[in-house]
């Protein structure tokens, strides 16, 4: 069946059924036989493809793919997942078992996978889904709570502005929740988890910056999240992570808001203390993302030697840590805009470090971490 979905030629013959297909592949999760579950998993990704996103590697990007459809347009297409996906939902929540939870997240990943509802014009076909996906982001495990968190922030419209709209109302409440927990003495560790990340999610799509946290009270919340002033960690490193992805695409643009925080970023990522820990992983990816991006503009656009060479000394320390975390999202990092910024400093002219000089001193730091990277090895 999987390959019939796929077929390109029996596309038109096909489509007509994929709504059926996803209910069906759905219904064999719950199956005893490992080989229906199996089977279930390949109909379900097919129908994916074919249905709502012909991008295959779309979940492993942020934003929703350009080529997915919006959940209005696949609730015309197919009426039946109208009722269907809402009424299995509620039926997951009632149930607690390992299998539930299998059955859980293929729905979370089509909802998370369809255009942000914005871009239909149209928000009624999801007013029944907000109250369920909340109560799904303090669930045990974190690739659910991840997925509900993109499918809140994808049935949200408005801008976050607007004191009326979804996007508003979504973070006012995800926000309310936090800093009620935050003044308890006992808190639930996943619903943090989830509520940061659906905040994470509902910004991250709306591009907005560090005034909407100062209004909904969470901007202090989070700095103290990721200062770490404490020999014991109040949060769990996956939180901790998640404000600090918040706190990167929000960040004030001023210098001694920006150097702070890459300061506290480079304090994470060189303390090996987290390498143990559940979640530490998440903890150095992001911390090592976001002291990337905030040296960049300082390595490829300095405004003096001092702060240059600074900064190529933190770049260095990143790329020669021995924590296999940090080094290898370091490079990932850097590499990703590196041919961009060389073509800026090629054609930008500053009077304090020429381009020369800037691209060899950056050219020497990349052979001085290779050779330690060959001596080590």
């Amino acid at each position: 069946l999987r390959m019939i979905i796929l077929d390109a030629p029996l596309n038109s013959a096909v489509s007509p059924f994929m709504g059926d297909c996803i209910i069906s592949s759905h219904l064999g999760y719950s199956d005893s036989a490992w080989s229906v579950r199996n089977s279930a998993t390949m109909v379900f990704s097919a129908a994916m493809l074919r249905a709502i996103d012909a991008d295959k590697n779309a979940s492993n990007n942020v934003r929703t793919s350009s080529l997915a459809i919006t959940l209005t347009e696949l609730f015309r297409r197919y009426p039946s997942l109208s009722t269907f996906l809402p009424e299995m939902m509620e039926g997951c929540l009632c149930e607690q078992d390992v299998q539930v939870h299998s059955q859980l997240f293929p729905l979370l990943l089509l909802l998370s996978r369809t255009q942000p509802v914005a871009i239909s014009g149209c928000s009624s076909v999801t007013q029944a889904y907000p109250d369920i996906i909340f109560n799904v982001l303090n669930n045990r495990h974190h690739a659910i709570r991840a997925a509900a968190a993109r499918s809140l922030a994808n049935l949200c419209s408005g801008d976050v502005n607007d004191l009326h709209s979804s996007s508003r109302l979504i973070l006012t409440r995800c926000a309310t929740l936090l800093l009620q927990m935050d003044g308890g003495s006992s808190k639930d560790w996943n619903q943090v988890d989830g509520l940061l990340l659906a905040i994470k999610a509902v910004l991250t799509s709306s591009n907005s910056g560090t005034k909407i946290l100062q209004d909904l009270g969470l901007y202090s919340f989070l700095h103290r999240m990721t200062r770490l002033e404490r020999p014991s960690l109040l949060y769990p490193p996956s939180c901790i992570s998640t404000a600090v992805d918040i706190l990167v695409q929000t960040i004030d643009s001023s210098p001694s808001e920006r150097g702070e925080f890459l300061s506290r970023c480079m304090r994470i990522c060189l303390n090996d203390r987290f390498e143990s820990l559940t979640g530490g992983a998440l903890l150095y990816s992001s911390s090592t993302r976001a002291a990337i991006k905030l040296m960049e503009s300082e390595l490829w656009r300095p405004d003096n030697i001092d702060d240059f060479t600074k900064c190529l000394a933190s770049l260095r320390s990143l790329f020669v840590s021995e924590l296999l975390d940090v080094r290898t999202l370091a490079v990932k990092s850097f590499k990703k805009t590196i041919y961009q910024n060389i073509d800026l400093v090629v054609t930008q002219s500053n009077a304090s470090i020429t381009s020369d000089v800037l691209l060899s001193k950056v050219g020497a730091l990349f052979l001085d971490c290779l050779e330690v990277e060959l001596t080590v090895s």
